[in-house]
């Protein structure tokens, strides 16, 4: 991860697939130096504004993956 971009890297060959988000958060236990971000962490930066926008009545979605 490298600020909002996550990379992939295929052990094969060695390509990296580059993606990217509005926000990334690590949660790895391999950190490398990162930090890890906890449930709280992540409900406090965006689950509060998407319930929020939710009780207004816009649609919201987050994508978590791994």
């Amino acid at each position: 991860m490298e600020g909002n971009q996550t990379i992939l890297t295929n052990p094969a060959d060695g390509k990296e697939l580059k993606y990217k988000f509005n926000r990334c958060f690590w949660s790895h236990a391999n950190t490398g130096g990162k930090k890890i971000f906890s449930n709280k962490d992540l409900f406090d930066d965006v689950g509060v504004e998407l319930l929020n926008n939710s009780y207004s009545g816009f649609n919201s979605t987050i994508f978590a993956y791994g």
